[in-house]
């Protein structure tokens, strides 16, 4: 355990780089990674593919590097720093040690009674976040001093995407939205007709989202202008969408995985499951990786499986060869075999991952 950290909350209540053939988008494009290094996103880049390239977790065995008395979940890891939510808010650990640099909380802008469930993303110098209340926050990454406050009119459980200069971010009032990062300034919205409930990714200059209006649309970056929706989903869409291969990868609660042609929006294969699957894919050196009901990797053009696993897990994460996945504990497999390096099956939960600098965060715990 590390000494010194004083609990910050609870569990919560409920540069462009031009893409080449080894891209994870595919040859071509363009995916925002961020202006920083490590896993800044929930998605790890702007294409929310769950794939770190350049970085490396702790491999075919894992040890503890450091772990604290509380749990925090949905971590992200840019600048030496993991920024991760609780109940009352965002906090900010060293990524050497877990202690504690800086919390923001309810007594520093966010109302009381107000929770955070959305995944931090760090870009531009900033920490960005929804609240229950309807507020985006921009804190400085470096103090966790506030920079600016902007409003939509419902809650917000949904992951922003930095890309572009811009935030872009769900509402559950029905409205994607893109904020100026500087500034806060809304650049535009977008009427979804439902609920967002799909972290945004943005390749190239194209913003791709999903939700509760069971279709997934691709929208202008720079306006907002709806270039193509699908709606084949006969429901809710609550998984992230991934976009790589020169596809869009998208789960939806009537059990199925959708590909569609990110250009198009043509459907080009499905993927029927027997689970309710709100899970985010993770594609990797054209595999997609799904986590429910069970782990399995699938080709990432046509859908067919080549392995599964037994273990169910959340949200895949890959990194360097090696497939992460949380469940019924944390697993690690060979990317391309399937076959298991290691487990700790005491550690349970339906937090996300990061990986950084040969490390994986999740849950109070820190792995190399």
């Amino acid at each position: 355990m590390v000494a010194g950290c004083a609990s910050p909350g609870e569990e919560p209540a409920s540069g462009d780089e031009a893409g080449d053939a080894s891209d994870p988008a595919g040859p071509g494009v363009t995916v925002d990674r961020g202006s920083h290094d490590g896993w800044p996103m929930l998605g790890q880049d702007g294409a929310n593919t769950g794939h770190a390239e350049d970085e490396t977790g702790p491999g075919e065995a894992a040890d503890e590097l450091w772990s604290t008395e509380y749990t925090w979940y949905r971590p992200v890891v840019a600048d030496g720093l993991v920024v991760a939510t609780h109940s009352d808010g965002v906090f900010a650990l060293n990524s050497d040690d877990g202690e504690v640099q800086w919390n923001f909380t309810d007594g520093d802008g966010i109302g009381e009674y107000v929770n955070v469930r959305s995944a931090p993303a760090v870009g531009e110098d900033k920490v960005f976040f929804g609240d229950t209340d309807g507020a985006v926050y921009a804190l400085h990454a470096e103090n966790g001093d506030q920079a600016w406050t902007a409003e939509t009119d419902r809650r917000i459980l949904v992951s922003p995407t930095v890309a572009h200069g811009n935030v872009y971010v769900g509402s559950d009032d029905d409205t994607l939205y893109a904020f100026d990062a500087e500034t806060g300034d809304e650049q535009w919205p977008y009427d979804t007709g439902g609920a967002v409930r799909s972290t945004p990714a943005v390749v190239d200059d194209t913003v791709y989202t999903a939700g509760r209006a069971e279709a997934v649309s691709a929208l202008d970056a720079e306006t907002g202008d709806e270039l193509w929706t699908y709606e084949e989903p006969g429901s809710w869409m609550h998984g992230d969408v991934a976009v790589a291969e020169g596809m869009v990868y998208a789960t939806s609660q009537d059990g199925n995985l959708y590909a569609v042609d990110a250009e198009t929006g043509e459907e080009q294969w499905t993927l029927e499951t027997d689970s309710n699957l709100e899970s985010t894919p993770a594609v990797a050196d054209g595999l997609v990786y799904v986590g429910a009901p069970h782990l399995r990797a699938l080709d990432a053009q046509t859908g067919e499986e080549e392995w599964s696993d037994e273990h169910p897990g959340d949200v895949p994460a890959v990194a360097d060869g090696i497939v992460y996945v949380k469940g019924d504990g944390i697993h690690a497999h060979d990317a391309e075999t399937g076959k298991e390096l290691w487990s700790l099956d005491d550690r349970t939960g339906s937090s996300t991952m990061a990986i950084a600098d040969g490390t994986l965060f999740a849950n109070g715990l820190a792995l190399e």
